[in-house]
């Protein structure tokens, strides 16, 4: 077998992987948010830090986020500037 060959099936195993560890009702991109989330230091909590190690734009990660708060799959606590509604930390209750 080539290398091309060997990381398109390695892909296709991590894939089928993620599809075995998502809730249900939950998009891959969710569920990439919670992981990130739960091992992210003080210092990676910003939705800008997702964004840049995930790969997406941080409009995307926003959405997703929200997403998550909307259905209580992540408490958190907002700081930063109220005004403009964006946080300079992502805090979670409980952590």
């Amino acid at each position: 077998m080539d290398s091309r060959v060997i990381a398109e099936l390695v892909l296709h195993l991590g894939r089928m992987a993620s599809r075995e560890a998502l809730v249900e009702g939950l998009t891959a991109a969710q569920w990439a948010v919670l992981r990130y989330f739960a091992r992210a230091n003080r210092f990676s909590r910003p939705p800008s830090a997702f964004a840049a190690f995930h790969g997406t734009t941080r409009g995307t990660a926003s959405q997703t986020i929200k997403s998550l708060e909307s259905l209580d799959y992540l408490p958190v606590v907002r700081s930063g500037s109220a005004a403009f509604r964006r946080p300079g930390r992502l805090t979670f209750v409980g952590c």
